[in-house]
């Protein structure tokens, strides 16, 4: 398809797309426009390896496992830690952390990042004892929903408002007390820092000026916070009557320039699986998508009609998006191994929703992939990379003349 024709069919959409990007924004600077300092995603799990042996304690990687396979793999062969600390202390641990927190609500404190730890270092460096808290489940659903109860409490009691930043801390402080597997931890952390301050180029500010002009939703599984750092969006989180909380990333939780009643008829982005600073909110192994499936499950289940239920406590949420607009599809490869998007975008296809799935002119499809995007309703359009990621926006900017777009710097 040439660029003026995949304009015209986002103009003719306009109204019922929604976006949903991948990786393929990062590959396609690596390898197309060979900017250096850049990550290569397809050799991120041998990056995380590498920094978690560095004496090379395991053997290469199974090259015929898929990649959240490859991941699980080497977290179940992380050598257990010594465990210094036993339950008593991890308790104690947890009464000092509310502590500090009810001393920053004092302080009139608004942000988890002004909370005073003297001890955040040492709770970072010392996150094994509390497994010895991980080994029963129902105690600890019982610790985190207290802890998050009090935490709100003090909040409110506190005059602090409510807001992305109050929900940072109440996330936080549910993954240390709910995430047991102090391997995997140790593992996301590394991912943390390869996108804590990872940027992409301003090439790609045309597409976001598009969405943003026609107002229309990004979805992402991209971890980092590139695209919204571009165009100055701010971290924001729906809050209503039918809000919850999960011990992950929080479903309502995204970045936009200004706060939203709608998710799916708002300019907004959404990381659905999960973002760096939310290190347990990280979905990458087989296990992260097992979870994130089953958190939808539970969601769907409380529906007979995504697409028109008003009352849906997820209408608030980024799966809002998914089961009200038709999906362009970008920068995904829909491998075989990405279960949880083929079993999503098959729940959607029941209620007769389409999309369209952006590919290279040169790309390649087995006819099983091919037959499984049409059975999900999505056509297949092919482009030239650089009408894909650059030109058709820019001919999109031109032919939606009228529309006032903002300027970024």
């Amino acid at each position: 398809m040439t660029c003026n024709e995949l304009s015209d069919l986002i103009i003719q959409n306009r109204a019922t797309i929604a976006f949903l990007v991948g990786n393929g924004i990062h590959n396609y600077e690596y390898y197309e426009k060979h900017i250096s300092g850049k990550v290569d995603w397809n050799k991120l799990i041998m990056k995380v390896r590498d920094e978690l042996f560095p004496e090379k304690m395991v053997s290469s990687l199974n090259s015929t496992l898929s990649l959240p396979r490859q991941y699980d793999s080497i977290i179940q062969k992380k050598d257990s830690v010594e465990f210094e600390h036993n339950l008593k202390k991890s308790t104690k641990y947890l009464s000092h952390l509310i502590d500090n927190v009810e001393e920053s609500c004092i302080l009139n404190k608004n942000s988890y990042y002004d909370f005073p730890y003297s001890q955040q270092t040492e709770s970072r460096d010392n996150m094994s004892f509390l497994n010895h808290l991980c080994q029963e489940n129902k105690m600890l659903q019982q610790v985190e929903k207290e802890i998050m109860t009090r935490i709100k409490r003090i909040m409110a009691s506190a005059g602090i408002n409510f807001d992305a930043n109050s929900c940072d801390a109440l996330c936080i402080t549910s993954h240390i007390v709910t995430h047991g597997n102090t391997d995997d931890y140790g593992a996301k952390q590394i991912i943390k820092t390869i996108f804590e301050h990872y940027t992409l180029q301003e090439w790609i500010v045309p597409f976001l000026q598009v969405a943003e002009a026609i107002n229309s939703p990004i979805l992402t599984t991209n971890y980092d916070t590139s695209l919204s750092k571009l165009v100055h969006l701010s971290p924001r989180i729906t809050v209503g009557t039918n809000h919850r909380f999960q011990e992950g990333f929080p479903f309502e939780t995204y970045f936009a320039p200004s706060p939203i009643n709608h998710p799916w008829d708002s300019f907004a982005i959404w990381h659905i699986h999960g973002l760096y600073n939310y290190v347990n909110s990280i979905r990458i192994g087989q296990v992260d998508y097992g979870n994130l499936q089953r958190e939808i499950q539970e969601r769907l289940n409380k529906t007979t009609n995504p697409l028109a239920d008003n009352v849906w406590d997820s209408n608030n949420s980024w799966l809002s998006i998914v089961f009200r607009k038709n999906l362009f599809i970008m920068g995904l490869g829909l491998e075989a191994d990405e279960e949880v998007l083929w079993w999503l975008l098959k729940e959607r296809a029941k209620y007769g929703l389409k999309g369209w799935y952006l590919c290279r002119e040169t790309e390649e499809f087995s006819d099983e992939k091919l037959s499984n995007l049409q059975d999900v309703g999505l056509n297949v359009i092919r482009a030239d990379n650089i009408d894909l990621y650059e030109n058709v926006w820019k001919n999109l900017l031109s032919k939606l003349g009228g529309v006032k777009t903002k300027e970024y710097q």
